[in-house]
């Protein structure tokens, strides 16, 4: 019985190429071309991440970083200041009594 078991164990077993990455290996999987073991796909989806690293978006420019951050702070800080113009308008005061009684229906806008 556990010889039987352990040779139905040893048919199952996949046994992958050394030169099939990660991303290959799922790609088979999801287009139903081969099924692998839990500890396989387990496997793939952790090293999938270190085979083919995400692509970020990386700035080139002239000099040094510490340069041209200074030349960014100095002309902020020679730049004139936004305007201040907010025109602030007054508030209505109302009377207690008036603000107790029942308020007028607005009207749907169509």
């Amino acid at each position: 019985m556990l010889d039987q078991l352990l040779r139905e164990m040893e048919e199952n077993r996949r046994v992958l190429p050394k030169d099939m990455g990660a991303h290959e290996l799922l790609q088979m999987v999801y287009r139903g071309e081969i099924s692998i073991t839990p500890q396989q796909m387990q496997a793939a989806r952790e090293s999938i991440a270190y085979e083919k690293p995400k692509l970020t978006a990386v700035a080139h420019f002239e000099g040094s970083f510490a340069e041209a951050l200074d030349r960014e702070i100095e002309k902020r800080a020679n730049r004139p200041p936004p305007s201040l113009s907010i025109e602030g308008k007054a508030v209505e005061v109302q009377s207690a009594e008036e603000l107790k009684g029942p308020f007028p229906r607005m009207r749907r806008r169509a």
